[in-house]
């Protein structure tokens, strides 16, 4: 997938601003997240939450918490496409 920069940089930023609300093991999945956001939108939800070293169901909960419905809205959202 190639990612596309304005919405790259919007998520970042809204994952940045988010931060404050996150839980612990959030943060962990906004880490991944922010090291390398076109990985991010390469990996599965099992691989975000390997390399995150917290549960499936914590990286759609970090989804969440930034207003996707799940983790495919927020990789649709991640590369531009439409949800």
């Amino acid at each position: 997938m190639n990612l596309s920069m304005p919405d790259a940089v919007y998520l970042q930023d809204k994952v940045r601003d988010a931060l404050p609300t996150m839980s612990r093991c959030e943060i962990k999945v906004a880490e991944v997240f922010l090291k390398d956001p076109q990985e991010f939108s390469e990996l599965t939800v099992k691989e975000v939450s390997r390399q995150a070293h917290v549960s499936p169901p914590t990286v759609m909960r970090f989804c969440r918490t930034l207003g996707f419905d799940g983790f495919a809205d927020c990789k649709r959202s991640l590369v531009g496409q439409a949800a």
